[in-house]
Parts: structure tokens; C-alpha cells; sequence
């Protein structure tokens, strides 16, 4: 307990739990006798926890650390065998915290700020070359796909040997109370791979083991070896990332109908979003415009000059995979007064001729329309 276990939490009650649980262990492992013999010896249990305002920590090295990971100032060791942890999950990673203030000194990039993220960067500074590092993340970290998302993915997977990311996102509700984002556990190395390096990919599914047992049946069909140069080849393409998410439940012929998918265009070839001005693309992906409501303020409600009379109610039975004109009600007049909820942005006005099946519009309470 002096010499090999070390820790470090900002919350000194959780550092005083830990010294706890250390405790039980250790006498968990002696005689009645044994603990007799202790207890007659006096305060014979070591004094783990070091807080920042324990004057003492100068005058004897503990290894409990009450600080901040990322402190600047702490004792926390850089050879270590083993790191294992849950991390704090949460966007609270900004540039004003030590976490954020370490990653953009190192140039670490932070998705979403995410402070599990950081953790997962400098853990691998406390262990030796030989070491692991075994953490329990937030999901996201591997599948979202952001911009500063697919950035930290390339990075991290080119600087770190994975052996293994074990996906319990079938089992969020089982394992982790009121959940409510799913997790991973991933364990590595510090060190940059080869392009063969394999990485064992488990996708545990739910079944009734785990529901009545209460035990986590890995089947042969969800351990899938995924390489390096797999996953960094992935992670260049415009739809990364997608390997974490085929393999999460599709099969080998799966995978093979998705190559041949990918061989057609993609729905994006064929729809523009508000922000872009090709006009190749004859579908429009847009929100529609909201009445003012109840909760709005009227003085900033908008004047909107509509493309056409043409108006179909977000919840009309019309609405199918096609919209015609035929499916609309005629307004009375092209213009309307909208909500402040809907930036004008939205409202974008083309040609009757070309987009007479465009169709424009989300939301419960929204109105689309077509023309």
C-alpha cells in the first residue's frame, strides 16, 4: 500500500474512501490474531492520503494525491505499471481549467471539451513503456464525428497501441444506473503503433444472461480484430468515423453490402443543406418556419415573404416519401409571420420550376411547405 498503489482524486472524500477500501483489504487478508497484534501495537496502519493543505505531506511522502490531475505541482509518480480509473465524463474541459490549460500546452485536442478526453492523453505520461493504461469512456470519444472528434480519434490511435475497445453501449442501461450516455472500456500503451497492429474490438449484446445471471457473455461473433491502418483509413474518409459503428452490429456480409453500397453516389451528392449554393443539387434540406406562439416575443417576430401560396402542415397525412403540389393547401397570400425560434437563414427562395418537389420543414409544431 506505501510503495506500489498510487491515485489521485480532486475530491479528498473520495481519496479518504479509497484509503478505506485499502484498509478492509489489507485486513481482510490477516488473522483475528494477526489484527490483535496490531491493534496492540497502535496506529500500525500506514497514513495514505496527502491532501494540499496537509501540512504534513512535506515531511512524509504519502500516495493517495487529494489534487488535480492535471496540477502542475503534484508528486504524482511517471512510472507506473498499471493506470485503471473511471474518468470524470463532462464538457467542462475549457481553457480556464487545469485539464484544458494541459491539453492546449501539449496541443491535445478535446472533443466537445470533454474532460474524459484529456484524461485519456496524460495518463499515458504516467506509465512506463511497457505499462497499460485501462480507463472506462465516455462512447463518444470513438464515435462521434466532429470535426475536433475525428481529429483527437487520428491522433490518439496513431500515438497510442490499443489492444483492446470493449463497446458496452447494449449494456448502458444494465451496468451504470440512470445512464445516460453509453461507455466504453479501452485499455493501451503509450507508444506509436504499426499499421498492422491489431485491436481487439468486443460488442457484447444484451441477452438474458445479463438480465437474470447478471454476467457479460462475449460470443466469438462480437470480437472482431481491427487494424490500425483499418481504423486510420476510416477516419479520412467524409463519413468517419464508421468502422466502430458497422462492426458494433453488422456481420462480414454485411460489411461486404456496405462496400458495395459505397460504390453509388451518396443522398449527400443530391441534397444541399441552407449553407451551401450548389445548384446541381435539386433537393433542399432546411427546417421550416414556426407561427408566433404563446412563449414568444412578439417584437421580434419576423415578416417572412414565402416562394409560393403552396403550404403543407407538418402533420398533414399527405406526407409520404414524395410531396407533390397536388398534396398542398393554397394560402391566401405568400407571406406569413413567424417565430424568432427559426433563423430567416432557412427560408431559401428557387425557382418554382426546379424544386417543385422540394420539400422544407421539421418539427413537431413546424409548418413545410412545397413548391
Amino acid at each position: 500500500m506505501k510503495s506500489s498503489l498510487f491515485g489521485a482524486d480532486i475530491n479528498p472524500t473520495a481519496c479518504r474512501i479509497t484509503a478505506f477500501s485499502l484498509y478492509l483489504a489489507y485486513l481482510d487478508q490477516l488473522t483475528p490474531r494477526d489484527i490483535q497484534e496490531l491493534q496492540a501495537k497502535g496506529r500500525a496502519l500506514p497514513h495514505l492520503v496527502s491532501d494540499s493543505q496537509d501540512g504534513s505531506v512535506k515531511r512524509v511522502q504519502r500516495n493517495i494525491h487529494g489534487t488535480d490531475f492535471f496540477a502542475k505541482d503534484h508528486n504524482i509518480p511517471t512510472d507506473i505499471d498499471l493506470v485503471i480509473g473511471n474518468p470524470p465524463w463532462g464538457s467542462i474541459a475549457t481553457d480556464k481549467t487545469p485539464a484544458g490549460q494541459w491539453c492546449k500546452e501539449n496541443g491535445k485536442p478535446i472533443p466537445d471539451k470533454q474532460i474524459a478526453a484529456a484524461f485519456s492523453w496524460k495518463a499515458a505520461d504516467h506509465v512506463t513503456d511497457a505499462g497499460k493504461v485501462c480507463f472506462i469512456l465516455p462512447h463518444g470519444l470513438l464515435f462521434n464525428h466532429s470535426n475536433t472528434a475525428v481529429s483527437y480519434q487520428k491522433q490518439w490511435i496513431s500515438q497510442n497501441k490499443v489492444e483492446r475497445v470493449f463497446n458496452l453501449s447494449d449494456f448502458r442501461w444494465f451496468l451504470f444506473n440512470r445512464a445516460v450516455y453509453p461507455a466504453i472500456v479501452v485499455s493501451y500503451q503509450k507508444g506509436k503503433p504499426t499499421p498492422d497492429h491489431r485491436i481487439g474490438y468486443w460488442s457484447p449484446k444484451a441477452d438474458w444472461t445479463i438480465t437474470q445471471a447478471e454476467v457479460i457473455t462475449v460470443s466469438p461473433t462480437d470480437r472482431t480484430p481491427v487494424s490500425v491502418k483499418e481504423v486510420l483509413h476510416d477516419l479520412e474518409s467524409e463519413d468517419a468515423p464508421q468502422v466502430w459503428k458497422q462492426i458494433f452490429w453488422g456481420s462480414s456480409r454485411d460489411m461486404r453490402f456496405l462496400d458495395r453500397l459505397s460504390l453509388y453516389s451518396r443522398l449527400r451528392d443530391h441534397v444541399r443543406n441552407t449553407r451551401e449554393t450548389d445548384d446541381n443539387k435539386p433537393w433542399v434540406m432546411a427546417e421550416g418556419f414556426q407561427p408566433v406562439g404563446k412563449s414568444d416575443d412578439t417584437n421580434k417576430a419576423q415578416y417572412l415573404k414565402l416562394p409560393s401560396k403552396k403550404f403543407l402542415e407538418a402533420k398533414s397525412s399527405n406526407i409520404d416519401l414524395f410531396v407533390t403540389p397536388d398534396d398542398c393547401v393554397d394560402l391566401k397570400k405568400d407571406s406569413i409571420t413567424a417565430g424568432c425560434r427559426q433563423p430567416p437563414s432557412m427560408m431559401q427562395t428557387r425557382s418554382p420550376e426546379r424544386c417543385s418537389y422540394t420539400l422544407i420543414g421539421r418539427g413537431h409544431d413546424a409548418y413545410r411547405y412545397a413548391f
